[in-house]
């Protein structure tokens, strides 16, 4: 299904787009902010980070928004395995939870925006700003209560003091960065010099047949490589599960009770004023000169000629559409309603009757040609086009409602028992409710079985003791009972715990050192490539390596074949150097080394994508720093009210 979802965004992209920039402020640098989610309150948390809470409505109104923009982008709603796999609920409680922990920083930084600064940016805002004139507070109030969806203009303005204390936090860290022009240049020799090689790899596969390794060399190797075998602190679950799929799969549900629920939730579906529209775009950069932007304008003219004339406008915008996507989908937007594309689009799109052709249409992102095919004014959306919309969430309310009894049956018998051991878990299963092994996990890792399950990775860690048995929580995989079993600190894993994984890695190493020998013998006697590829039944390649990217021909890590070839000359020949894939002997057939004239052209340009880079490492680095040291606490409970396939993220 993700793949799926995938291939048509990369023809819907431009609908996303559209619909991003028709958003007046994304307040959450990650996730963006405003917009309705329904009647949860403020008062409500759906975490608490260092004592202070993350209202339940940021969660909601994030979230809104997150899915909007991908159903729209997708042209269909959201069942919860999308949402899972795309990880949306995770990324909007994660990104709100980082958001949480910069602010903090922020203040403790004196990095907090002014009032003064709040007003400005309000003052900025075309759409409270008309020709530089406020609308007033009538006006303004009455737009961010509603058009926008806020409680009050407080809550508005208060957002709007996190964005901007935000991007003082980052300028802060971006301005501390400090990148040497060595660094610069170390950072072009590993993207541009690079030398063509022609090699010879001898696989390991070949030579594993017949390797064996004995308790000894095993033992041997885990002494050698312990470094590969550390953890972190880690805790021992297992639980209880009522599974969502499991239970779908034995749900069926009638045509009658869709179209039942279809006519009982009528207006639900109710649209406003919506056009189903194609369009041509000729792009115009930011950075484009006027007379670049007259020959834009140019060319849609010539596509509106063209389109007038009576040619087949999906023809047209397959052949001159700049829109990503555009040569599949000719252009088509689908249906849209008001507020989803940017002013000038919309205004030229609703102006238009079913067949007619706007004049071109100037926007942000270039010229515009559209064709609107249809309209529909205030109608409710026909039975056949949200049909698997109510299927899916009948289904899903069905579910987990089903879910939820179950799990909660298994609890009222384990509470007869006091305490709880794991035969008690075991002894409560059945048709729906599981029980599971988690093993081994770390504070952040997946729980197996579950996926990301934050709460349980919160209890496990920061609630619950050995032998306790925790509440009822939810998971993507559906509701659970966790049970605590063991504890350990950071360390090295137990060999029994990693012998088969020791013993294959020892094979492998006995491997790739009889493929080194092999290959030398043969290759020192014969001083070909060519020669000895023949003898060994084994096939020449050629391949240019240099330190960005892997190499072709090469699945494994070739770092040593790498630093080999980058540090040869035009005609050497090197080897056998070992990789994963085996060993392999080469020669350097050409070299492309420092060139300063084209550093000097692209140094400003690099300078900015290191910056750029370093400061993402350096954001990450601080985020991860202060999480590990705040409490976190994830309300499961108030989670489950607004999204409840993230609930036990």
């Amino acid at each position: 299904m993700l793949k799926v979802m995938r291939e048509s965004f990369k023809h819907l992209k431009w609908v996303l787009i559209l619909i991003v920039a028709a958003f007046v402020i994304m307040v959450f640098a990650d996730w963006g902010a405003g917009g309705s989610a329904g009647t949860v309150t403020s008062q409500s948390f759906i975490a608490r980070v260092n004592g202070e809470v993350i209202p339940i409505s940021d969660f909601a109104r994030t979230m809104y928004l997150t899915e909007q923009q991908y159903e729209q982008a997708y042209g269909s709603a959201l069942t919860p395995e999308m949402r899972e796999q795309l990880g949306l609920s995770q990324g909007v409680l994660n990104g709100l939870i980082e958001q949480k922990l910069l602010l903090q920083q922020a203040k403790r930084l004196n990095l907090v925006a002014t009032d003064e600064e709040v007003r400005k940016r309000i003052l900025a805002l075309p759409v409270l700003n008309p020709e530089g004139q406020f609308v007033g507070q009538e006006l303004y109030e009455r737009y961010v209560t509603g058009n926008l969806g806020y409680p009050s203009a407080a809550a508005f303005e208060d957002e709007i003091k996190r964005e901007l204390t935000l991007a003082k936090i980052n300028s802060a860290m971006m301005n501390s960065l400090v990148i040497p022009e060595s660094r610069v240049e170390e950072e072009y020799r590993r993207r541009n010099e690079n030398v063509r090689i022609r090699y010879v790899l001898y696989p390991t596969d070949r030579a594993l047949a017949g390797v064996t390794a004995g308790p000894a060399e095993v033992e041997a190797h885990y002494r050698e490589n312990t470094f590969r075998y550390t953890h972190p602190a880690q805790r021992n679950v297992r639980y209880l599960l009522a599974d969502l799929a499991r239970i779908r799969s034995q749900m069926s549900i009638s045509e009658e009770d869709l179209r039942a629920q279809y006519e009982a939730s009528k207006e639900a579906y109710r649209q406003g004023d919506s056009v189903s529209a194609q369009h041509v775009l000729i792009r115009v950069e930011p950075s484009t000169t006027p007379e670049q932007d007259a020959a834009a304008r140019q060319r849609a003219e010539e596509v509106l000629a063209k389109a007038r004339a009576g040619e087949d406008f999906s023809q047209l915008a397959r052949e001159f559409s700049e829109e990503p996507g555009a040569a599949t989908t000719g252009g088509d937007l689908g249906f849209f309603t008001r507020g989803m594309m940017v002013p000038e689009f919309e205004e030229a799109a609703f102006a238009l009757q079913p067949g007619q052709i706007s004049e071109v249409v100037k926007t942000q992102f270039g010229y515009h040609v559209i064709r609107v095919n249809e309209r529909r004014q205030n109608a409710i959306r026909p039975y056949e086009e949200v049909r698997s919309e109510i299927e899916t969430s009948l289904a899903d309310q069905r579910v987990r409602n089903a879910a939820r009894e179950a799990i909660a049956s298994a609890r009222a018998r384990l509470e007869a028992t006091k305490p709880i051991t794991l035969a008690d878990l075991q002894s409560v299963t059945g048709q729906i409710v599981t029980f599971n092994d988690a093993r081994w996990f770390g504070r952040t890792e997946p729980v197996q079985g579950l996926g990301r399950a934050p709460a349980i990775n919160d209890w496990a860690f920061n609630q619950a003791t050995v032998g306790e048995t925790g509440p009822i929580m939810e998971t993507p995989r559906g509701p659970v009972i966790p049970y605590l079993v063991g504890e350990r600190p950071a360390g090295v894993l137990p060999l029994a715990e990693v012998r088969a994984r020791v013993e294959n890695e020892a094979k492998l190493a006995q491997a790739r050192a009889i493929a080194q020998r092999e290959l030398k013998g043969v290759f020192d006697s014969l001083g070909s490539i060519d020669a000895a590829a023949s003898t060994l039944s084994l096939t020449p390649q050629e391949a240019t390596v240099n330190r960005a990217t892997s190499i072709q021909g090469l699945s494994g890590s070739s770092q040593a074949l790498v630093e080999a070839a980058m540090a040869s000359k035009t005609g050497e020949t090197k080897g056998p150097v070992i990789v994963d894939d085996g060993a392999v002997v080469f020669t350097v057939l050409e070299e492309t080394r420092f060139d300063k004239a084209v550093f000097d052209s692209q140094k400003t340009a690099l300078l900015e994508s290191i910056r750029q880079t370093e400061f993402r490492n350096l954001r990450a680095s601080l985020i991860d720093d202060l999480r590990a040291k705040a409490e976190v606490a994830i309300n499961s409970e108030a989670l489950q009210q607004v999204a409840p396939s993230a609930a036990g993220m």
